[in-house]
């Protein structure tokens, strides 16, 4: 069984080539360029002990080879799956269908001719995002119309997968594309893609390619006779500025010329005008050098006299200096005398507090010695008190048990009295 991978670079063919074998076969990096620059087999033995053969191509648009290249590469495939591949793997990423994928798919048609869909499944890598989005593959491919007139060539052949899954749901989802392998190689009745197949495809693409070619060469023809057209309108440009050049040369020497005439006779004239002005300016000198003389003498007299003015005032000042020195003496004996009576006054003051402090901490110790005697009284009162209640009770007592004792209450009574009168007194 012989199947060939074909897609555009970076969907995964690589990585999905290492599940169907069942081990890191094939070199897969997730870089932005394509890994595999040629075409590559695996091999693997089946349960049912048939022998599975996966080819691995360049990615379509490789981004270090030209496509023409990378056809050619991809057609080598015939011969690593000879005679032939039973199935052609379309490779998709899920996400969006665009432009370049369909060209992608325009591309393999163009390479192994329209009859290749019968021998199509198209595989889509990257599974996780559908269940990350909650969205089945039905959902998906009816979200795009290109996708679906894809399908409808290659018969409705199509399965997911999820080549970073873990181990048992990987080889799940090989389990069923092999399962759809089979069943299309029996709709197939067991045909592979055939040279001859491919020799009509060939053709087509080299028909393609000699038109392209001519295209090319056409184009190229265009550009060489536009190059010469520009080339004959630089030189004419050229000739053109070369005659400007040498007018505006010619012009500009001739202004030349001009401005050095005038400028020789300005420069006369101003030699004429510079000598008449050193001769003002020497006539100017005299009269004022007469006239520094007589402001010289004139500032001499002022001198002197202001000589005299600040003598005058010098002589003035220091008559002031001695006064504010006098002055100064004065109130610093007078500053002495309040600062000595000011002294005199806070000890005064001073001692007064102290009496003070000591005739009020007198009195509190009066006050305290008298408060200390009214509680002993106090106290004293309420012990007679105290024993006057007693010996009330205890002749009430006694009155009850004997009448006779009454006068001797009467008389104990009187007595403690006088006592009790004896003491305040």
């Amino acid at each position: 069984m012989r199947i060939v991978m074909v897609g555009k670079t970076g969907v995964g063919k690589s990585e999905l080539g290492n599940s169907l074998l069942g081990r890191k076969h094939f070199i897969s990096q997730g870089l932005a360029g394509s890994v595999t620059s040629e075409c590559k087999f695996g091999t693997r033995t089946l349960r049912q002990g048939m022998k599975l053969v996966v080819v691995d191509t360049p990615g379509i648009f490789d981004t270090r080879k030209s496509n023409r290249d990378t056809s050619k590469e991809i057609v080598r495939c015939i011969g690593l799956s000879s005679p032939g591949p039973h199935l052609f793997f379309f490779v998709l990423k899920i996400g969006r269908y665009t432009k370049e994928e369909q060209n992608t798919i325009e591309s393999l048609k163009d390479i192994f001719g329209k009859q290749v869909m019968k021998f199509v499944i198209v595989i889509f890598t990257c599974k996780d995002t559908l269940e990350h989005s909650n969205t089945t593959l039905d959902e998906y491919i009816n979200s795009s119309r290109d996708l679906q007139t894809l399908l409808v060539e290659c018969g409705g052949r199509c399965k997911a997968i999820n080549n970073w899954a873990d181990q048992m749901h990987r080889s799940n989802a090989v389990d069923t594309i092999m399962v759809l392998v089979q069943c299309t190689i029996a709709d197939n009745g067991g045909n592979h893609y055939t040279g001859e197949m491919y020799a009509v495809a060939e053709k087509a693409l080299k028909e393609r390619l000699e038109q392209l070619e001519a295209e090319k060469n056409k184009e190229k023809l265009a550009l060489e006779r536009r190059k010469r057209e520009i080339e004959e309108e630089n030189k004419a440009q050229k000739r053109r500025l070369d005659d400007e050049m040498k007018w505006k040369r010619t012009q500009l020497e001739k202004e030349q010329k001009e401005r050095e005439k005038k400028a020789r006779e300005e420069h006369e004239k101003k030699q004429n005008e510079l000598v008449a002005e050193a001769e003002r300016l020497r006539q100017l000198r005299i009269e004022d050098d007469r006239k520094a003389k007589l402001q010289q003498d004139i500032l001499l007299q002022e001198k002197e006299k202001l000589k005299e003015e600040k003598e005058s005032e010098r002589r003035r000042l220091e008559q002031r200096r001695r006064e504010m020195a006098q002055e100064e003496e004065r109130l610093r004996e007078e500053e002495e005398r309040r600062r000595i009576e000011q002294e005199e006054l806070e000890e005064r003051r001073r001692l007064e507090e102290e009496a003070r402090a000591q005739l009020e901490e007198e009195r509190q110790e009066r006050l305290r010695e008298f408060e200390k005697q009214r509680k002993e009284k106090e106290r004293i009162i309420k012990e007679e008190e105290q024993k006057l209640q007693d010996s009330r009770e205890r002749l009430r007592r006694e009155l009850e048990n004997n009448d006779g004792f009454l006068n001797k209450v009467k008389k104990f009574f009187v007595s403690a009295w006088d006592d009790f009168c004896s003491f305040f007194e």
